[in-house]
């Protein structure tokens, strides 16, 4: 019980830091090991900017597991292509030739606008959604390319809810063969939702789901890892765009993996997301007492914990 009263405390740090943001904010936070969950906001919908990139390198790693596609296969990146924002293809001088699997890194890496929008259209926007509505997502969405302004007015925003991307980096992680606790304790929020598969059976398959986590995998930066020591692996793709901020990932602590999916808009004061870094830093440090600790709460040398 000692464990359930610790997190109660994180709990409140959390909704405390998020009750006096200006904007809106929306997380969903989930131990792997325990089930323990914090939500704000959780199911509502919210522009996501580039962390939409998760399910298109999915949908091109099932594409290619399918035989749809190689990730091998040399794509030319011609002038036309080349999309405004963040990335480096677009400052090349010269046409370049790359692979798909280039691209993928490109897109997640540096969250490049002209390789995602090659992949978007390698994988099919279509198929991104299929995939989405495959493992039960309803209000996570790919409705337009990167720096599509026009769509975006018209109401075409790329979408998800803090709920459905933790579930998503769930699906992932035990899609991967990671364990995972897939119920939460009494007293926790609960997934809610709509309809959704265990894993990723059918979807996505065990080599892809892994070869998706050691793409995200991949140092860059980010609001989640901002405070975060750089020895900690974290799996995710943030998003930012203007009055908006998000991240979604996998904090990989040693024992005790974590997700963390956070939203925010209509930020005035905060353009490059620092409550949502700063909430990032305080739910690793509790997490981190945790994974040292015994059931009874003593802190202990990891070698002697058992995992």
């Amino acid at each position: 019980m000692s464990a359930e009263l610790f997190w109660e405390r994180l709990r409140v740090k959390v909704e405390e830091r998020t009750a006096s943001f200006d904007g809106t904010v929306g997380l969903f936070i989930k131990d792997l090991s325990a089930g323990f969950e914090i939500s704000v906001n959780p199911d509502t919908v919210f522009a996501i900017g580039s962390s939409i990139k998760i399910p298109i390198l999915m949908t091109l790693y099932r594409a290619a597991g399918e035989g749809r596609l190689s990730l091998d296969a040399p794509v030319t990146v011609r002038p036309e292509d080349k999309t405004p924002g963040s990335g480096v293809l677009q400052h090349l001088d010269d046409p370049v030739t790359l692979t798909v699997r280039d691209l993928a890194n490109l897109m997640i890496l540096l969250s490049d606008n002209t390789a995602t929008n090659l992949c978007i259209d390698l994988a099919g926007m279509d198929d991104v959604n299929s995939l989405l509505d495959a493992a039960g997502f309803t209000h996570t969405r790919l409705r337009r390319k990167m720096i599509d302004q026009e769509a975006a007015a018209a109401g075409r925003e790329n979408t998800s809810t803090p709920r459905e991307a933790a579930r998503l980096m769930q699906l992932l992680y035990q899609g991967a063969g990671m364990p995972a606790s897939s119920d939460a304790p009494a007293g926790a929020a609960t997934t809610g939702g709509s309809a959704k598969p265990a894993d990723l059976a059918g979807i996505l398959d065990t080599a892809a789901c892994r070869e998706v986590l050691a793409v995200l995998k991949k140092p860059k930066d980010g609001v989640i890892r901002r405070y975060l020591p750089p020895e900690i692996p974290v799996a995710h793709k943030t998003g930012g765009l203007e009055g908006v901020r998000a991240d979604v990932g996998i904090v990989l602590v040693p024992g005790r993996p974590y997700i963390f999916a956070g939203m925010t808009n209509y930020c005035v004061h905060d353009a490059d997301g620092s409550m949502l870094a700063e909430v990032s830093r305080v739910v690793f440090e509790y997490l981190r007492v945790l994974s040292r600790s015994t059931a009874a709460g003593r802190m202990l040398p990891e070698k002697y914990l058992r995992r």
